[in-house]
């Protein structure tokens, strides 16, 4: 079944961040939040913090509203009956995967015996990310992002950090380059290894 969201927010920043990594699931990001066919479900992903109980009112009968936001989820949750889930912020990407019934899937590819017993590396010299005995070229930009994550494997490269690496001080610098790498790895390799760690930066989880 082909999966839909439309994204109810003020944070253009986040919405396109989310956009990309949604994208990377295979679901898209629609601007009309209408029911296409029987052959096609509609998430709503909605800012509780900003958005009205008016405008989720108003969402289609048959589609499913996800709300975060930085208060008591519990409590909004009583709040917004037509929420289906109510995820707390910070958060990681892999919490809406799961309600879009995606995070099995991902899981699965995850933990292939095959696959575990390799980890991402960079060779920086040659620019080519290295897994087992597959080579990926990488621009130097590429590179520059891949060699950080990896040298901090399991703990979060903060945004400002991708930023000096890439000569930005701000912009979406970052998440283009980030989605590159996962366009050349985590595709190829149908494994979920970059996670975006929303408002502070990105984890390789390896």
């Amino acid at each position: 079944m082909k999966k839909h969201v439309k994204i109810i927010s003020n944070d253009e920043k986040f919405s396109r961040m989310l956009s990309l990594e949604l994208a990377e699931s295979g679901i898209e990001t629609v601007n009309e939040a209408k029911l296409i066919t029987g052959e096609e479900k509609l998430f709503i992903v909605a800012d509780l913090d900003e958005c009205s109980l008016e405008d989720l009112n108003n969402a289609p009968e048959k589609a499913t509203v996800i709300g975060y936001t930085r208060e008591d989820p519990s409590e909004i949750a009583e709040k917004c009956k037509k929420c289906s889930s109510v995820l707390c912020r910070p958060f990681y990407i892999s919490d809406f995967l799961e309600v879009f019934g995606e995070q099995a899937a991902v899981e699965s590819k995850r933990s292939s015996p095959a696959k575990k017993r390799h980890f991402l590396t960079v060779d920086q010299a040659s620019k080519v990310a290295l897994w087992g005995d597959m080579r990926i070229p990488l621009s130097d930009n590429e590179c520059r992002v891949l060699a950080a994550l990896c040298e901090s494997r399991g703990k979060i490269v903060e945004r400002e950090r991708i930023y000096a690496l890439l000569g930005a001080e701000d912009g979406n610098m970052g998440d283009v380059y980030i989605c590159h790498l996962r366009r050349k790895i985590d595709n190829k390799l149908g494994l979920k290894l970059i996670y975006t760690v929303r408002g502070k930066g990105y984890i390789l989880k390896n």
